[in-house]
């Protein structure tokens, strides 16, 4: 999934819980943040 938004395949990405876009926490916050553009 990542990969697929890196390549800008896809531009949205729904989870229905936080949990299930990741358990740890730290690894979490870096992909929001990859994803938004904010850094990472």
């Amino acid at each position: 999934m990542m990969e697929l938004a890196r390549d800008s395949e896809i531009d949205l990405i729904l989870t229905k819980s936080i949990s299930r876009f990741g358990r740890n926490t730290v690894d979490m916050l870096q992909a929001s943040l990859e994803l938004c553009g904010c850094g990472g």
